[in-house]
């Protein structure tokens, strides 16, 4: 065995590395840390989606702050814990050229196989997120592999591009995973003939915690959104509640992923965009809001999707708003549902005068901590165990 690789006993690939850096809240880096925390699946690897390597240059990163184990040509290997290894990857070839980048990750899947993983002698499960990556996955030598599809990215507007081979991709997963893991009950047609496994999202503990209000300064009552900023917002319902709502401020925290989309609601004087937010702070934030406002399109994509912002709303303690997206009737008896912009208008003004008990919504919120949630996973796909044979 190489010096200081261990024999990794769960494997994790496609955690986006930037993601990390800033600490965001994303899905599979909450599956990791409620992994990792368990103990059930140390050592445990987290390989991050590759980066363009003159991009990685441009930028000057020097990776992760920890001790560097291993490096390779397209690879560093990093031990953060002793139960926990980051490997960072790069490809050198363009992903404008679809051929060109699907050489760059076979070439890149063989190196991360043949320098980190190929002396592992038991082998080792895999668990993946990221359907762009499966020409890596190809050359990985797991025992059981797992694919999250997370949601339908097929559907994604701002991957339209990519969405032949997307499908494409899905079938190679539905060809090889020995387990599917789908987040809304819509994500079954995407794998036609195979049994899924539902696993919703989960909280992050960190929002179960008290937490001291962020200040925004207005001192006025505060509806909120904390996310990505992108096509799924529901323009038209914000300006209804700008436009009804002229004393009460609509706080918007995270990145903008298509600013273009939001240039509506630039003028409106009480419609605030905060901007990103460490993952550690957005808890604050939610404290600071009065409501929390789920006003997303309900459409085949949202439909694919599994409400996240509505389990840490909840965790939170806040009253919730919401369209009728998936999964929102899950919780109808702790949020209010809506159709349209006007009956989303009257929801918040009834909620910003007559609130449901913290407490209540709370207690309902702690069902669904992401512990509870890798408890009945790993107990339900025995997902640690190497020696399960064929699909399921």
């Amino acid at each position: 065995m190489p010096r200081g690789l261990p024999d990794f006993k769960f494997v994790v690939a496609g955690v986006d590395e930037l993601l990390e850096k800033e600490d965001f809240g994303e899905r599979t880096r909450m599956l990791v840390k409620a992994l990792d925390k368990s103990a059930l699946a140390a050592p445990l690897l987290v390989i991050f989606r590759p980066r363009i390597f003159w991009k990685r240059l441009l930028a000057k990163d020097d990776g992760f702050p920890f001790e560097i184990i291993k490096r390779g040509i397209s690879y560093t290997l990093y031990r953060k814990t002793d139960s926990l290894y980051y490997l960072t990857t790069h490809v050198f070839l363009p992903q404008s050229i679809p051929i060109v980048w699907r050489l760059g990750q076979v070439l890149l899947g063989r190196a991360i196989n043949q320098g980190i993983l190929s002396h592992i002698q038991k082998r080792f499960n895999l668990w993946y997120a990221n359907p762009r990556i499966s020409t890596i996955i190809a050359q990985l030598g797991w025992s059981r592999l797992f694919f999250d599809c997370i949601d339908n990215q097929v559907l994604h507007p701002q991957k339209s591009r990519y969405s032949i081979g997307i499908g494409a991709e899905y079938d190679w997963a539905a060809k090889f995973a020995n387990r599917l893991v789908i987040a809304a009950e819509s994500q079954r047609g995407i794998f036609p003939g195979r049994d899924c496994y539902m696993l919703q999202n989960g909280i992050d503990e960190i929002f179960f915690k008290n937490q001291k209000a962020a200040d925004l300064g207005s001192g006025r009552p505060v509806i909120g959104y904390a996310g990505s900023l992108q096509d799924r917002i529901d323009i038209g319902i914000v300006e209804t509640l700008a436009l009804g709502l002229p004393n009460v401020d609509i706080v918007f925290v995270g990145p903008f992923l298509n600013k273009e989309h939001f240039k509506p609601l630039f003028n409106y004087p009480n419609i605030k965009f905060i901007g990103r937010k460490p993952f550690q702070e957005i808890p604050s934030y939610l404290a600071a809001f009065d409501i929390g406002i789920v006003p997303h399109v309900v459409n085949e994509f949202t439909d694919s999707m599994n409400p996240l912002k509505i389990y840490e709303y909840l965790a939170a303690g806040l009253n919730v708003v919401s369209t009728r997206i998936a999964g929102s009737e899950d919780f109808s008896n702790y949020i209010d549902i809506c159709d349209d912009g006007e009956s989303f208008l009257e929801a918040v003004r009834s909620r910003l005068a007559v609130k449901r008990e913290s407490a209540d919504l709370r207690r309902e919120s702690r069902r669904h901590s992401w512990e509870s949630r890798i408890r009945g996973l790993v107990q339900d796909l025995r997902l640690v165990d190497i020696d399960v044979q064929g699909k399921e």
